[in-house]
Parts: C-alpha cells; structure tokens; sequence
C-alpha cells in the first residue's frame, strides 16, 4: 500500500478504535465516578451519535477548506479529545471528550472515503475503499477486544490511553 492509503487506513482504523474502545470499561468506570452502569453507558452513545451525525456535515467542509486541511484538524481533534478522556477528572469531562471525539472520529470518514476518490483512479478506488472498510471494522473489533485486556490489566484509563 503507498503512503497516502496508509495514512487514510490508520485514520479510518483509529476512528472505529475509539468507537468501540470504551465497550467493556463500562463496570469499571462507573464504579471510579459513582455512577450507575446505566449512566456510564452513555458514553458508548456519546460518542457513536456525534460519529454519524457530523459525517454529513465535515464531508462538504473538506471540499470547500481542503479535505487534507479537515483531515489534519479531525485528526488533532480526535487525539486531544482521547488524552481529555484519559485524564478526565470527573464524569462529565469523560463524556463531554467521547461527544467531541466523536464528532472528530465522524469527519474522517467521509474524508478518508473522499480523499481516495481523489487519489486513486477507478480501477484502484473500489479496491481501496475496501480495505478502508476493513480497516474500520477491524478498528472496532479490536477496540473492544484490546480494550477489554488493557482494561484488566491496567485499569480502565490505561484502556482509553491504548485509543
């Protein structure tokens, strides 16, 4: 794979990652801010609902500011909001960092998607589009599986730091 095809696969890896990551920390972080299981769950939803609803929206602002611009601030976005998570002193900072990671995580793929378009010809497109599709899904079955395992061996900040 050349180089522009490995930073859209990292990106698209990363974005279902995090999207799944938090799955099985759900128990452990509840007990660390004292709220129910039922509450700490939001945060998988806190973060998938902005992940669909931005995708619509940032895809457009990569073709009027740049998609490599978009990407770059997505990218940043994403990777600020993760370290917020990590080091989150309360509830609410944790869930406001999975909204904001979120809507982050949501912009890459429609950018990711757009900036094969742009860099492959038809022939090579439907194949790299493809492996960015496996790519996401194999960022999502691994999130909650490495997660789940960092998780228990390092409690659930290690997990989230692992995004």
């Amino acid at each position: 794979m050349s180089t522009p095809s490995l930073v859209f696969a990292a990106c698209a890896f990363a974005s279902g990652f995090a999207l799944r990551a938090v799955d099985p920390l759900i128990v452990p972080i509840a007990q660390r801010f004292d709220v129910s299981a039922a509450t700490a769950a939001l945060l998988t939803s806190a973060y998938a609902l902005p992940y669909a609803l931005s995708q619509p929206f940032l895809g457009p602002l990569g073709d009027r500011f740049g998609k490599l611009r978009c990407m770059q601030v997505c990218i940043v976005g994403l990777a600020l909001m993760l370290v917020a998570g990590v080091l989150a002193p309360s509830f609410e900072w944790l869930f406001a960092s999975r909204l904001l990671g979120g809507v982050f995580a949501g912009g890459l793929i429609p950018l990711v998607l757009a900036g094969l378009g742009d860099a492959y010809d038809l022939q090579q497109r439907q194949v790299m589009v493809g492996r960015m599709l496996v790519a996401i899904i194999s960022g999502q079955m691994l999130g909650s599986a490495a997660a789940g395992l960092v998780g228990d061996a390092g409690g659930w900040r290690a997990a989230l730091g692992l995004t």
